[in-house]
């Protein structure tokens, strides 16, 4: 299979499963697994629609995971997890893969929207001090107001 035919039918695939037709998505995310066991993406998509299939979730976990951990360098593989630890109530686990997700990411709008819908802050700019310390929050505003996100919310 070529690479373009692989984007094409992986998309196809999300596009099933942000549909809520798991069933369908899952279907093709399994031919594709076959047929291009090396993409770590279908991988991280099948672990998902696992997780919203709601039969093995253990097999959804360990898809995301190991996704993820071969390729680090992909925002999507630590949303898909973050996705399946949230299926499954594990707040704390999708929080975690959240923040190695902003990490390869910073910018990543839908790692950034599930954060905040999270109600995910920074974490505190002095990690010794506690959030409500002046200094801290001192700091946190300065870097917020020098980030631009301020800027671009009163626009």
């Amino acid at each position: 299979m070529d690479m373009d035919d692989l984007r094409r039918r992986r998309k196809a695939a999300v596009e099933m499963l942000d549909a809520g037709r798991v069933e369908d998505a899952l279907v093709e995310l399994k031919k594709l697994k076959s047929e291009a066991p090396e993409d770590m993406l279908v991988l991280s998509y099948l672990g998902l629609a696992l997780a919203r299939e709601g039969a093995d979730t253990g097999r959804a976990i360990e898809a995301c995971s190991k996704a993820a951990q071969i390729e680090f360098f992909r925002p999507e593989c630590f949303l898909n997890m973050a996705k399946v630890y949230l299926q499954l109530g594990k707040k704390p686990q999708a929080i975690e893969a959240i923040y190695k997700g902003l990490t390869v990411d910073p910018e990543h709008d839908e790692l950034r929207q599930l954060a905040y819908s999270l109600g995910i802050r920074r974490k505190p700019a002095l990690g010794f001090l506690p959030r409500n310390h002046p200094v801290n929050k001192w700091i946190g505003r300065l870097t917020w107001w020098l980030s631009g996100e301020s800027h671009a919310s009163a626009g």
